[in-house]
């Protein structure tokens, strides 16, 4: 597991009773972090950098809880 799914997923653990968002989560949503590494992925550069960011989202969606971040615009934005 990559060293920053395991931390958004001990923060998890430790704001999953109050259902907050932890601030390492906080700060990849507010500062595009997830957009980025979706738009590096996109042009796959450097090479493999595809299947390194479908991992890292891949888990990120599994094991943080606290919050849906799936329900968040700066991963999943609304159908209107």
């Amino acid at each position: 597991m990559p060293i920053i799914v395991m931390i958004l997923k001990q923060e998890d653990e430790i704001n999953r009773e109050l259902k907050t968002v932890g601030e390492c989560l906080e700060y990849m949503l507010m500062n595009k972090v997830i957009e980025a590494l979706c738009a590096y992925s996109m042009v796959d550069k450097p090479v493999g950098f595809f299947k390194f960011a479908l991992e890292i989202l891949s888990e990120m969606i599994q094991n943080v809880r606290s919050t849906s971040i799936l329900s968040n615009s700066a991963v999943h934005p609304g159908i209107n």
